[in-house]
């Protein structure tokens, strides 16, 4: 006698050639279920490195369109920390008893409209005893191609040094600022005037900055 579990009742009395048929029906059903297990598993190591391919490269085409450059004088030599005087010198750098304003780098991004803009950091210290921030001091003034570009690019993630610019500091303090800029495109170099608001109330230093 032979018995097989069948729509929930058993069944006696099977044929060979019925016992035959529903054992290769299992099989064919159990195949069945590996080959669906196996291509799910595939599928999904699939899915998992083609979002991996996709991450590198977004963070390839950020990185090199968020490129970072040291501001470098007209001569083409990173700007060095020195005293300033009265007019161009070739340097936006200052260090002086009340002040010190260096230049650190630029970093060439685009606005939340998609059009080219830099971002200009700046470190500044305030050696006397009177609050006073970045923008109170020295103003940045930048150039390119000939023509003023804006200092107030939108950007849809703004460094945390763009509030420091108004950040006021006093008694040998020193903070890290930066502007936003507009640019006309991200190939041509940017001139970048430092102008005195607190004393001179004059430009006291330029410098050209290569993009490229």
């Amino acid at each position: 006698k032979k018995e097989k579990i069948k729509n929930g009742s058993i069944t006696d009395d099977l044929k060979d050639e019925d016992v035959s048929y529903y054992s290769i029906s299992y099989e064919k059903k159990q195949k069945d279920k590996r080959f669906k297990t196996i291509s799910a598993i595939v599928l999904s190591i699939e899915g998992v490195v083609f979002i991996g391919l996709l991450y590198l490269l977004i963070h390839f085409v950020l990185k090199l369109n968020n490129r970072d450059f040291d501001v470098a004088d007209a001569s083409g030599n990173p700007a060095q920390s020195e005293s300033t005087s009265e007019g161009n010198s070739g340097s936006v750098n200052v260090n002086n008893e009340q002040f010190g304003l260096t230049c650190t780098k630029v970093q060439l991004t685009d606005d939340v409209d998609g059009n080219p803009a830099a971002v200009i950091y700046f470190t500044f210290e305030n050696r006397t005893s009177e609050e006073l921030a970045m923008a109170d001091v020295y103003v940045p003034l930048i150039t390119q191609e000939g023509e003023n570009c804006e200092t107030f690019a939108t950007l849809s993630e703004p460094p945390e040094e763009l509030y420091n610019k108004d950040q006021k500091i006093s008694g040998g303090s020193s903070v890290e600022a930066c502007y936003t800029v507009k640019l006309k495109n991200k190939t041509s170099p940017l001139t970048l005037t430092i102008h005195d608001n607190y004393n001179t109330f004059t430009d006291i230093g330029s410098t050209e900055i290569p993009l490229q």
